[in-house]
């Protein structure tokens, strides 16, 4: 059986970043904007601003991690069943 753990890890670690910035982005949006927009009555302008802002990150890590959720073998998308064994051609993608 083929193993292709080392490319998924590979694959996977470059999606880190992306992961970072989505997490910063979630603690913003849920925590940090509504204090700033309650607290210095901030205008709807700037709610729309940082909406959009927020929304250009998240498109651009969604391609990214349909990316790394693919089978480095098969090249086919996962899901979120990231087992040992890739569900749809069954190499080992973790060790």
């Amino acid at each position: 059986m083929n193993d292709f753990s080392k490319e998924f890890s590979k694959q996977r670690a470059k999606f880190f970043p992306y992961a970072i910035a989505l997490a910063i982005m979630a603690f913003a949006i849920i925590i940090i904007l509504p204090i700033l927009f309650f607290i210095f009555s901030l205008s709807e302008t700037f709610l729309i601003a940082y909406l959009i802002i927020c929304l250009g990150i998240l498109l651009v890590c969604i391609p990214s991690w349909l990316k790394t959720s693919t089978c480095p073998n098969c090249k086919k998308f996962m899901g979120r069943d990231l087992s040992k064994f890739c569900p749809v051609c069954g190499v080992r993608i973790k060790e």
